[in-house]
């Protein structure tokens, strides 16, 4: 029936010529998927750890934020804002470039695959990953997240890997249906 719509349309193909412009569109299909989620971005936050006893203060607690970029891609130029209802202070982080700027946090840059952690005294009030109000980057709208466990692993490897796989079999396939005695 393909056969005879394509003749009526004035375009003679025979089942083998119709066979390879279904593999090339089935493959250029599979290669725009895989350029897509090869450079997904994916960045997010989460309140780690919360300390509520501290020899550093009495009428506040420490907590401990962490900014994850799962993806393929440098995020640059990060700000995640905080509730101003409570009052910050930056304690520790892991990386020379975090700074505290009228509750937000700045990061200039933040690797392809990486973790920064930062330690902040918050007083004047309880602290969850409610009080962080969003995080966004220059390219990036990030994700809040309640829990560790919540911040999703990147597939993306596996998913390439498994694709990869697929597209070396189809050929194969494809290759002994054309290329037989």
């Amino acid at each position: 029936e393909l056969l005879l719509r394509f003749s009526l349309l004035g375009v003679n193909m025979n089942s083998e010529q119709i066979f390879g412009v279904i593999v090339g569109l089935i493959i250029l299909s599979v290669g725009w998927i895989a350029k897509t989620l090869f450079y997904s971005r994916q960045l997010y936050v989460v309140s780690e750890n919360l300390y509520r006893n501290s020899p550093l203060t009495d009428k506040g607690i420490m907590c401990e934020i962490s900014i994850f970029n799962r993806g393929r891609q440098i995020e640059e130029d990060i700000e995640i804002t905080l509730d101003n209802n409570l009052k910050y202070e930056l304690l520790a982080y892991n990386d020379a470039n975090a700074i505290l700027d009228n509750n937000v946090i700045k990061i200039n840059r933040l690797h392809k695959k990486s973790k920064l952690g930062v330690l902040l005294l918050v007083e004047d009030g309880d602290f969850t990953c409610k009080r962080i109000n969003k995080i966004e980057s220059k390219s990036e709208k990030g994700r809040i997240v309640e829990k560790l466990d919540q911040v999703p692993v990147n597939y993306i490897d596996g998913i390439l890997g498994f694709i990869v796989v697929m597209i070396l079999i189809c050929l194969g396939g494809a290759g002994g249906y054309f290329y037989k005695d």
